[in-house]
């Protein structure tokens, strides 16, 4: 939602964005994102919107620990079943935030990048298309409402100092490995 505009008006004027790029290019794909938070119908009116002016090719889901209200899996399969599209994790990373370790105690991001595999994988099998997952950020960044702040969010795999996180590395490493494999 764009600052001043109701969510009414944001999605009418990403409509109108979706159908200009398509007009302009039409092998152009369109991606959604919103926060799912549980599987209640308020949060996907948005998508709702796109999804019936056919302005979605690819449904993104955010997910965050510190704001999931339901399993992972069980929302990327209630989004499934709503669009038949392919569904992307498009945002999930491990805040450290401290609702994070109350809901997911002993996890880190290696952890959480894991778990986010596993409740992939679920989904999967309930026959779920997964487009993929996207970890934000993959540096950590400033926080949003600061964008100039020097202060950085600490979710990210290269740290403000230019080190790798350990823990999601390694998890990122068994996961190429099992690729591989």
């Amino acid at each position: 939602m764009l600052a001043g505009m109701s969510w009414e008006q944001a999605t009418d004027l990403a409509i109108t964005m979706a159908r200009v790029a398509r007009a302009h290019h039409p092998l152009v794909k369109l991606l959604s994102t919103d926060p799912i938070t549980g599987v209640g119908e308020k949060q996907f009116a948005a998508t709702d919107r796109l999804a019936e002016a056919d302005c979605v090719d690819v449904v993104g889901v955010n997910y965050y620990p510190h704001t999931a209200r339901t399993l992972l899996f069980k929302a990327l399969i209630k989004t499934w079943k709503r669009y038949g599209k392919p569904i992307l994790l498009s945002e999930t990373s491990w805040h450290g935030h401290r609702d994070h370790h109350r809901r997911h105690p002993g996890f880190n991001r290696g952890a959480w990048f894991r778990h986010m595999l596993n409740e992939i994988a679920e989904a999967k099998a309930k026959g779920a298309e997964i487009a993929g997952l996207c970890w934000y950020p993959i540096m950590d960044c400033p926080p949003w409402q600061h964008p100039d702040s020097r202060n950085r969010w600490s979710h990210g795999l290269i740290r403000s100092d230019l080190s790798v996180d350990p823990a999601l590395s390694e998890a990122l490493m068994e996961m190429r490995e099992a690729v591989a494999a």
